[in-house]
């Protein structure tokens, strides 16, 4: 269905196009048969995002973060619980 290869969003858009397919489902399936997967760390550590968007991420694929220099604070506020006394 896809060839092998490096993908960007406005490549599957235009690769969707070219054939009739919704680009949001192509997206969806490459990324189940992706090798490599380079996005935002907050698709993977939000566990809000990644119900949504990582749930079919391939088991043995790699994932290289975009910006992960804040990667420190987006994990201990995506996985912290805050406490209020009453």
């Amino acid at each position: 269905m896809l060839p092998y290869g490096v993908y960007t969003m406005d490549d599957l858009k235009q690769y969707g196009a070219d054939r009739n397919w919704c680009p949001y489902f192509l997206s969806r399936f490459a990324i189940i048969h992706a090798e490599i997967v380079v996005y935002s760390y907050h698709y993977l550590l939000d566990p809000k995002i990644a119900e949504v968007v990582s749930k079919e991420l391939n088991k043995e694929a790699v994932v290289v973060f975009d910006e992960a220099h804040n990667i420190d604070n987006v994990c201990i506020d995506s996985l912290s619980v805050k406490l209020t006394r009453r």
